[in-house]
């Protein structure tokens, strides 16, 4: 009965750390409304339900979990020892670049989130994680409606398409949309459905792919396109006979091939799927991959992949966007992992996604009657992954896809033949309910230590961002000052503080935050080529900055 109601409480923390990490923002409150308050619900959610299993660690064989909870203790050591052996700044590993925050503890914070989903992978938490994805896109959609009229409350300083949702870019919207949508068509095949929820689940499908569909993102209906294929071989497996199952393989292939085809301008679709944007994601790819073979053990660091793109990019990248086009992020999360971390941080990713493939398969292969729910979980799986390799590890959409990574394998454990899955009900005045245990003291103290741990590793960012935009305000000097050399260090806020002291003719501060803005981010171009611009900058500091913005940017044109 205990292990009961602790597989229900990780249940919960998972899922409230989902809705609440996809909708939280933090606008009027601090710089960068949406990834800070993001990082610090993720961690939150990841210190209560690591905190939980650490109290609760004799209720489960461990030796069933020893696979994945070796990769995972592998994937964050070695994060660390990137930390140390890279070179790049500590700060700025731990904590991400401004407008990511994908550093060491996100993602070390995402593996936690994993793991909890793995110990709550019961039947019943499937069905609960199927209400939270609903929920969290419900949300998203009918942010991304009041968007799409106008009649956002919100003051976006958005170059983007207008319907942003929660994620601060179109295409996070859409495919965390077009996601949700999946799992809904999912539960839409459930024979026990009520009509009024039929009637819901369409509504919230149609009003989901129309939000996708405006937000101006091909992403969102592909991957739905992928998530509902994937439902479709599920039930045909369990309904059909083997030709038709081979048969609808054979043309899911096809399908995929001629998606794929058409992404990069070739074969019968590529009128109507290619778009010039695909092109500037084989630039970053390309860079990418560069970053990984030159610095193959413990690649460039953590989130340090903007500072070597303009190295990393070939001479086709930067004529294609100009001197000044430039990304902080690979788009592709496998190839963001290996030019952060090196190949043996790419292995172990790998390794942990294949382990999800073989645990998925496994529960395929011995199930014989469609399961609404586990066809859910296994198509946002595969839909998150599709997006994932086009795109950013943006974490309100990362830390869906850790999740279902987890419960996957959760449930193919949960499922074993041999494994205890149901506790037995206990009779109550003639009728039969279920056992009711409550949670222990030390699971309590557990939480609270956990509470404030999860605080102090995740508010740090957003603490940060709400000063330096109450700093800017101000407009005092001190304050401004200061914000520079909050923690954590932020390349771009120290040399955001240097510009604004310079536009407002405080040459010597400027001078001095931005010298040591230099010495704690030499890889950052932006931070010399702000020092550069300064009147008072000696001409031998100029001439240095220049040399090192050549360094940092070889091709570019402009640069003598």
């Amino acid at each position: 009965m205990e292990r009961r109601a602790v597989e229900d409480l990780l249940g919960r923390i998972v899922s409230a750390g989902l809705v609440v990490t996809t909708l939280i923002m933090s606008p009027y409150l601090s710089v960068d409304v949406v990834n800070v308050p993001k990082i610090a619900s993720a961690l939150l959610c990841a210190a209560l339900g690591i905190g939980t299993l650490i109290a609760n660690r004799g209720l489960w064989s461990w030796r069933e979990h020893r696979v994945i909870t070796g990769l995972l203790v592998l994937f964050c050591l070695w994060q660390f020892v990137v930390l140390f052996a890279s070179g790049a700044n500590k700060s700025q590993q731990l904590f991400g670049v401004n407008g990511r925050n994908t550093g060491l503890l996100t993602y070390c914070g995402l593996a936690a989130i994993l793991l909890v989903a793995v110990f709550a992978a019961n039947e019943k938490y499937i069905q609960r994680f199927t209400r939270a994805a609903l929920l969290a896109g419900g949300f998203s959609i009918a942010y991304g409606l009041l968007q799409f009229i106008g009649a956002d409350p919100l003051p976006w300083n958005n170059i983007y398409n207008p319907i942003h949702g929660f994620l601060g870019n179109p295409d996070f919207q859409s495919s965390f949309v077009g996601i949700t949508c999946a799992v809904a068509v999912a539960l839409l095949m459930d024979k026990k459905l009520s009509t009024k929820n039929r009637v819901l689940l369409a509504s919230f499908i149609v009003s989901g792919l129309f939000v996708a569909k405006k937000s101006g993102s091909q992403q969102g209906l592909l991957v739905f396109a992928i998530g509902v294929g994937v439902i479709g071989f599920i039930y045909v497996r369990t309904h059909l006979s083997k030709a038709f199952y081979l048969g609808y393989i054979a043309i899911s292939v096809v399908g995929f091939i001629a998606v794929a085809l058409g992404s990069f301008n070739k074969g019968p679709l590529a009128g109507i799927l290619y778009r010039s944007s695909i092109a500037n994601r084989g630039d970053y790819w390309r860079a990418g991959w560069k970053m990984t073979t030159e610095h193959p053990v413990f690649g460039v660091g953590m989130d340090s992949y903007g500072n070597w793109y303009r190295r990393s990019r070939d001479l086709v990248a930067t004529t294609r966007s100009g001197a000044n086009g430039i990304s902080d992020a690979a788009h592709n999360v496998f190839l963001d992992l290996s030019s952060n971390g090196g190949f043996p941080l790419l292995i172990i990713y790998i390794a942990l996604t294949g382990l999800v493939v073989v645990s998925l398969w496994k529960v395929i292969a011995r199930t014989t009657v469609f399961n609404p729910y586990f066809a859910a979980v296994a198509s946002a799986w595969v839909a998150y992954q599709a997006q994932s390799i086009i795109s950013i590890n943006q974490i309100g959409l990362a830390i869906w896809g850790w999740v279902l990574s987890g419960l996957i394998i959760g449930y193919e454990i949960h499922t074993r033949e041999g494994v205890e899955v149901q506790v037995a009900p206990v009779k109550e005045k003639g009728r039969k309910v279920a056992p009711v245990a409550k949670i222990s003291s030390t699971t309590r103290n557990a939480l609270i230590i956990s509470f404030v741990i999860g605080l102090l590793l995740g508010m740090p960012p957003l603490v940060a961002s709400a000063k330096f935009k109450a700093a800017k305000e101000s407009g005092n000097l001190e304050q401004i000052i200061a914000a520079g050399h909050l923690f954590p260090l932020e390349r771009d806020r120290m040399t955001l503080v240097g510009m604004v002291l310079r536009d407002n003719k405080f040459d010597k501060e400027a001078l001095t935050i931005l010298l040591e803005a230099t010495e704690k981010f030499p890889d950052s171009f932006d931070t010399w080529q702000a020092l550069a611009s300064l009147p008072n900058a000696t001409p031998a500091q100029v001439a240095n900055a220049k040399a090192q913005m050549k360094r940092l940017d070889p091709l570019n044109p402009d640069l003598k």
